[in-house]
């Protein structure tokens, strides 16, 4: 099952984290932006993975963003591989790291909003790869604010402030390390 990802709201992946209601960080100036794409293959990666990426670098390298690409392939042991990408990331110097799963499929302006938002930690829900309405809460990778919580933080980006987040698709700035 092929999930599309392209319409979506970024969300903040923790309750209690500092919610930053400013929302955008604009690309004022995009050439001082880099990025490393991070992912794990276990087996191989999608042919819409492939097409998604080639856009992205190539939207990167319109807009002057320095980007990387880093792929750990054949671990199964996905902690580990995932310790290996932020290890490569931390010794890049780039300043976000973009972690994506090697079955999505995204626009680069999926990717250009994520990079936009003022929150150090923001993800894109994605589907679970089992088979549900779309309107079903639980097809989607996404925990929301526990019970009591009844308001909703949205910044002017229009990311909410959730729960928890899968890890398919996010942004993580390197302050957060």
């Amino acid at each position: 099952m092929q999930v599309d990802h392209r319409q979506y709201r970024p969300l903040v992946e923790e309750e209690g984290s500092r919610f930053d209601e400013r929302g955008t960080n604009e690309f004022a100036n995009p050439r001082s932006r880099s990025v490393m794409i991070l992912t794990t293959v276990c087996r191989e990666a999608s042919w819409q993975f492939t097409r998604s990426l080639l856009a992205t670098v190539i939207a990167f390298e319109q807009l002057d963003i320095r980007s990387g690409v880093k792929q750990v392939v054949g671990n199964a042991n996905l902690a580990r591989a995932r310790n290996e990408l932020v290890a490569a990331f931390l010794a890049s110097g780039a300043g976000d790291a973009l972690f994506i799963d090697a079955d999505m499929e995204w626009q680069p302006s999926d990717v250009l909003r994520l990079l936009s938002s003022a929150q150090p930690f923001i993800g894109a829900p994605c589907r679970r790869r089992i088979e549900m309405p779309e309107n079903d809460p639980r097809g989607w990778c996404v925990q929301r604010l526990p019970e009591g919580v009844d308001k909703l933080n949205q910044d002017a980006a229009g990311a909410i402030q959730v729960g928890g987040v899968g890890t398919g698709f996010v942004r993580v700035q390197r302050r957060v390390f």
